[in-house]
């Protein structure tokens, strides 16, 4: 029997060199990309975070969150290191309540 593949929805997913941690930006603004930003934690700051269904990252098995809160930086902060990395379209509709 074959495994139903899931919908990918293509979205950037970076690097914040400020944080050191991937980042999925969902919307570009002139020099600043807003986005959400990308953890191996359960909570952050007191604030329970986004399960993802599947880690972005096809290397890793472990499971990875996003923080509930939309995030604005400056594109120069930002660098592409992550090849091949994907998100769910489930996962990625997850995300859009935040975005506001």
């Amino acid at each position: 029997m074959h495994e139903r593949r899931k919908k990918v929805d293509k979205v950037d997913i970076l690097r914040n060199k400020n944080t050191g941690h991937p980042a999925i930006v969902v919307k570009k603004q002139g020099h600043q990309f807003y986005y959400f930003s990308v953890t191996h934690s359960k909570v952050v700051d007191g604030v329970e975070n986004i399960k993802l269904g599947v880690n972005l990252n096809p290397n890793d098995k472990s499971v990875t969150y996003v923080r509930p809160i939309l995030f604005k930086d400056k594109k120069q902060n930002f660098e592409d290191v992550y090849k091949n990395w994907k998100t769910l379209k489930v996962d990625r509709n997850k995300l859009k309540k935040y975005e506001k």
